[in-house]
């Protein structure tokens, strides 16, 4: 039992550790976990958005064409630190955010806080105010059906669209009940595939 109790506190002292309460309902990360992380020295940035410290990166020049990353789940801006750097040398600002819940940006206690439409308010949001125009997007797996979203919403601001591992959900009502649990069920009728397949 002893051994238990132990395991049981050990477990639970990373959780508290990893995370601030803010205010009521918001945690945050605090800045101490953030320090030293292998090739991810870039200077944080912040804007609060919807009541929320919305955490970005804002590298290469300012007069840059603008390059928005934008990353999946369960992931942060750091799934973007090898791409940074080369792109703000060929003369990009190269924008990355954190979407709510993920790396620095504050986290939300509320399971309707992480909804579809709420983050890509948050992401047109954070576009908008930093003024970006001409702007390059790519998105990876979740950031791409956000990002694709933000697109939509604001199309006078990108140029050029870019995704990986992404796709970008259109059905609505009944087809959308009916047409992804079929999906589901065609996917595993066909069973496993090879890499050749």
């Amino acid at each position: 039992m002893k051994v238990f109790v132990i395991a049981l506190i050990a477990a639970l002292i990373p959780l508290k550790a990893a995370s601030d309460e803010v205010r009521p309902g918001i945690m945050r990360t605090p800045d101490s976990r953030f320090e030293s992380l292998k090739d991810f020295d870039f200077e944080p940035n912040y804007m609060n958005i919807q009541g929320l410290r919305i955490h970005y990166l804002d590298e290469g020049p300012e007069d840059g064409q603008p390059v928005f990353l934008l990353h999946g789940q369960p992931t942060w801006g750091y799934l973007f630190r090898h791409m940074i750097p080369p792109l703000a040398d060929a003369g990009y600002r190269v924008i990355v955010p954190d979407m709510a819940g993920f790396g620095r940006s504050d986290k939300p206690a509320e399971k309707e806080d992480y909804s579809y439409p709420k983050h890509i308010k948050i992401m047109s949001e954070l576009v908008k105010r930093l003024e970006l125009s001409d702007a390059v997007f790519f998105g990876q797996d979740w950031g791409g059906l956000v990002g694709l979203r933000v697109v939509a919403e604001i199309p006078d601001r990108f140029s050029h669209i870019v995704v990986s591992n992404t796709g970008l959900i259109s059905a609505e009502g009944i087809r959308a009940r009916i047409g992804y649990p079929l999906l589901k069920l065609a996917v595993w009728w066909e069973g496993e595939k090879t890499f050749e397949e």
